[in-house]
């Protein structure tokens, strides 16, 4: 999930919503009501005087106006329902409703040159009023316009893609909730973070996250069971001394064998970073993961440096990116302690995928924007900014 501090984004006042909503909702009415006006006057009521054609286009111009109305006002009328200005809507009308609003630009375009066309062949020399086209092929005519506008608006489907953004509000007091910060590595699991505070910061922590046994469903500590399927986490992840257990049999280890494991295993991913070989941390990978959860710390770090050695044609390379940014979007969401860290995946699975290439390169830099001056952060910013550019 993207995030952004309120401050960037369109805030609208109170005064100005109320403005717009009193001028644009009587359109939305009376141009309903006349179009449907329209309809009714046309199919319902008999008048011999009114050509097929002139018929059929008033049909037509009206359904169109009906379409551009119901979508643009439900539209527009969601987004200044809301301080900020982003899309309420679900994300398939996100999808839907340019669709529609193309389609009915395109008719009414269309249309009216169709009435162009009738208009200059009636004021041409010798023209009688009776002639014009017939009612099978005026059907045709409107059909046809129909038709091909919804192929040319076609590309608009595949044009916006729905992203969850999450509004950062620092000037917001929340009343009775506590705001929390880490004095830790994020990427570390809780006995380690727990250690540290305790050793350096005289603290013994019990946030949520630490109370949590998947920490928050990152998994950044799970073990995997020999039984398949199980996972093996900590009963009292607060208790130094808790057991682990499986949750799907009744496995049982002590604390001190996840640790010994844990370090032993650690002590390894620092001796495979040493060398910096594809090959090497891929085989390490692949060992990690039959007594790790994919999520797990030891997993995250050999897969971040080996994203870096992959080509971007390695299946394996777009899979462990999707890995560590789900990760980093569980522990730090704004960015504030992994904006590096995480920057450098969304470059490289922008390297693997050509469809959101500049959606991860933008968030990347957006991550980057605040890192100081020379810093590897601010170097790594500019060379994906050129990079975007190209």
């Amino acid at each position: 999930m993207l995030g952004a501090f309120e401050e960037y984004l369109v805030v609208l006042t109170n005064e100005f919503r109320l403005v717009f909503q009193v001028i644009l909702w009587p359109i939305v009415i009376v141009g309903f009501i006349a179009n449907v006006g329209v309809l009714y006057r046309i199919c319902c009521v008999n008048n011999t005087n009114f050509k097929p054609f002139y018929r059929c286009s008033l049909i037509s111009m009206a359904l169109a106006d009906l379409f551009l109305l119901g979508s643009s006002g439900i539209n527009i009328l969601s987004m200044i329902h809301h301080r900020i200005l982003l899309w309420n809507l679900s994300d398939l009308s996100c999808i839907i409703i340019p669709y529609i609003q193309t389609i009915a630009v395109l008719v009414a375009s269309l249309t009216l040159g169709g009435i162009a066309i009738d208009r200059y062949v009636a004021i041409k020399s010798k023209y009688l009023l009776s002639k014009g086209p017939s009612w099978i092929l005026t059907f045709g005519i409107i059909f046809f316009i129909w038709t091909i506008s919804a192929g040319a608006a076609y590309p608009v489907l595949n044009i916006y893609t729905p992203q969850k953004l999450l509004v950062i509000n620092n000037s917001t007091s929340y009343t009775g909730e506590h705001f929390t910060t880490t004095y830790t590595h994020v990427l570390w699991a809780t006995r380690a973070r727990r250690e540290h505070l305790l050793a350096t910061k005289y603290f013994a922590c019990s946030c949520d996250r630490c109370k949590d046994p998947t920490e928050l469903n990152s998994n950044i500590g799970t073990l995997k069971c020999p039984c398949g399927p199980g996972l093996i986490l900590a009963k009292d992840p607060l208790d130094i001394n808790s057991e682990w257990s499986c949750n799907s049999c009744p496995g049982v280890l002590t604390s001190m064998e996840v640790h010994q494991l844990t370090e032993r295993l650690g002590e390894e991913v620092e001796n495979a970073m040493t060398t910096a070989k594809a090959t090497v941390l891929s085989d390490l990978l692949s060992r990690l993961s039959i007594l790790l959860h994919p999520g797990h710390q030891h997993c995250i770090a050999v897969s971040h440096s080996l994203i870096q050695l992959l080509s971007p044609e390695d299946p394996k390379k777009l899979e462990l990116c999707k890995h560590i940014l789900n990760t980093t979007s569980i522990l730090d969401p704004y960015g504030t302690r992994l904006a590096l860290y995480t920057a450098v995946a969304l470059r490289e699975l922008a390297s693997c995928s050509s469809k959101d290439k500049k959606l991860h390169l933008e968030r990347a830099i957006y991550l980057l924007k605040h890192e100081p001056p020379h810093s590897p952060g601010d170097e790594l910013r500019k060379l994906i900014e050129i990079q975007l550019s190209k």
